[in-house]
């Protein structure tokens, strides 16, 4: 009996994990803006993501250049990752206090709202 309830307890936790985890981003869509720092040089970042959590990234280096990415945000575990889907790649994304942080190879971009 008390497998049967441990086991009824890991099925209920992860439904409501997942259930919670659902395509909405309310509580942190928006657009934040900042700094983006790729190998020595440095420019400017911009991501909106929607409350479907689609999202769309912008970034400038300067002479070097620069792009605008659409995707998704998905959520991995507890972690979130922008999925880019225009031929970009995924990068892992940290979330919080009105802050978004976005980490790939070399390059890094601190936005805030």
């Amino acid at each position: 009996m008390k497998r049967l309830i441990y086991l009824f307890s890991i099925v209920a936790i992860t439904t409501i994990t997942l259930v919670s985890c659902g395509s909405s981003c309310n509580d942190f869509s928006g657009t934040y803006r900042g700094t983006s720092e790729m190998g020595y040089t440095s420019g400017t970042a911009k991501i909106t993501i929607n409350s479907d959590c689609s999202a769309t990234l912008t970034y400038d280096q300067g002479s070097m250049g620069g792009a605008t990415e659409k995707g998704e945000i998905i959520k991995e575990g507890s972690n979130y990752k922008f999925k880019s889907t225009s031929g970009g790649g995924t990068y892992d994304l940290s979330i919080s206090n009105n802050k978004v942080v976005l980490d790939g190879y070399n390059w890094r971009c601190v936005m805030t709202k």
